[in-house]
């Protein structure tokens, strides 16, 4: 329920976004349920910026490019997202060709930061795939930042739920105030 009541928000409140030019201090939030988990803890560290989002909790990569498009010319200056850990690991060529649709319709002006991925393998296939693509883009495309998250769980394991994928309640914040930090190093 809380869940449904947090999307009709945010729904309402990207609707109300796509009719305003964006400034500096915007910022897109598209996501799965991680995305969902860090959208909560988000405004604290990005006081004074108009924040909009649109989560769903097993939201694929293959959706972003739409759920960006609906945004027109209002897009936000800053599009953060986090997807692709509910994907299939052998689908790179898909997941790079959702990147890559995500940040021409962005375009050069916008800053892209999309999450890097950690979760178990899926029927013995590996994420490495799918972080090696988003690193290869990110050399690739100026606007394309990648958050590091597989590199913040590296450093403190305790940042993953038990189950592997999700975040646990205190790295909420941390993983928040780390895509706060790139947010406004995109305006600069």
């Amino acid at each position: 329920m809380r869940v449904a009541a947090l999307s009709t928000c945010l729904a309402l409140a990207v609707g109300a976004a796509a009719q305003a030019a964006p400034g500096p201090h915007t910022l897109f939030q598209v996501g799965d349920s991680l995305a969902y988990g860090t959208s909560l803890y988000l405004p604290r560290y990005l006081a004074g910026w108009r924040i909009t989002a649109e989560v769903d909790v097993s939201m694929q990569s293959a959706t972003v490019p739409r759920l960006v498009a609906a945004q027109g010319a209002g897009l936000p200056r800053v599009v953060l997202v986090s997807a692709g850990t509910n994907g299939s690991p052998a689908a790179i060529s898909r997941f790079r060709a959702d990147v890559r649709n995500v940040l021409r319709l962005a375009g050069p002006g916008r800053c892209v930061i999309w999450a890097n991925i950690v979760r178990p393998p899926y029927k013995g296939v590996s994420y490495d795939g799918l972080n090696r693509a988003l690193a290869d883009l990110d050399r690739r495309y100026r606007s394309l930042v990648v958050f590091d998250w597989a590199g913040m769980v590296r450093r403190d394991p305790r940042a993953l739920a038990d189950d592997g994928v999700h975040v646990a309640v205190p790295f909420y914040r941390k993983r928040a105030q780390a895509l706060a930090n790139l947010a406004r190093r995109c305006i600069r």
